[in-house]
């Protein structure tokens, strides 16, 4: 087609990242404040907050896409983004949700209150940093997430029509038969960077997890 493939790949790769970052950012912020928000003050909001949690799990997310991708039209990288992130923050806010359960029960939280620390003092002096290792590992995962998604949306035709990414590349080979007519440098190359980008975030998260998690580390 006249176009040069590396190019395409290297902005195709930043754009791709970019998407995956700004969904991740976005569900994650929203995770960890309805973790936050339910696991420490608990109550009536925690209920209420943890079944719509589990709507957002149990919901076909692939489908409900495929759906507003298809409903919204012309789709840039922002809506895309945000498309991504409102259904991609309710499984780690469960696990988040479960570690601050766990947190708020130990001993230095109940000195915290004793000393007279307030619910916010206590989530920003005490909860957070110990859990910045693990929300580290999550984040990871939650790109990770974002990306696979992206590259399957766009697969299918509803990405951004008007810009290249990973998962537009790999369209355009599968409209034009790259895969049936032998033209393995339309899409080998764009697979090759999305394993290496998931490989690297999988990595990622498994050293945070483990700095976060001291029965992970490997004794010397």
């Amino acid at each position: 087609m006249g176009r040069d493939l590396l190019t395409q790949l290297l902005f195709g790769t930043t754009l791709s990242i970019r998407i995956g970052f700004m969904a991740g950012i976005v569900a994650f912020t929203i995770a960890v404040l309805v973790a936050l928000i339910g696991g420490y003050y608990g109550g009536t909001l925690d209920s209420v907050l943890n079944v719509v949690t589990e709507v957002f799990i149990t919901i076909p997310s692939l489908a409900i896409l495929i759906l507003v991708a298809a409903l919204v039209g012309r789709v840039d990288i922002p809506m895309m983004s945000l498309i991504l992130a409102v259904f991609g923050w309710a499984w780690p806010c469960k696990v988040m949700r479960a570690q601050i359960l766990s947190l708020k029960e130990r001993g230095f939280i109940r000195l915290a209150k004793l000393s007279g620390y307030h619910g916010t003092e206590i989530v920003i002096r005490e909860i957070m940093p110990n859990m910045l290792p693990f929300l580290g590992a999550y984040f990871a995962v939650v790109v990770s997430a974002a990306m696979i998604a992206e590259a399957g949306l766009e697969l299918i035709g509803l990405g951004p029509q008007y810009t290249i990414t990973l998962g537009i590349m790999l369209n355009w080979a599968m409209v034009h038969a790259a895969f049936t007519r032998g033209l393995t440098n339309w899409w080998i190359p764009p697979v090759f960077v999305l394993i290496w980008i998931f490989l690297s975030l999988f990595i990622i998260s498994m050293g945070l997890d483990e700095v976060g998690n001291p029965r992970l580390k490997v004794k010397g």
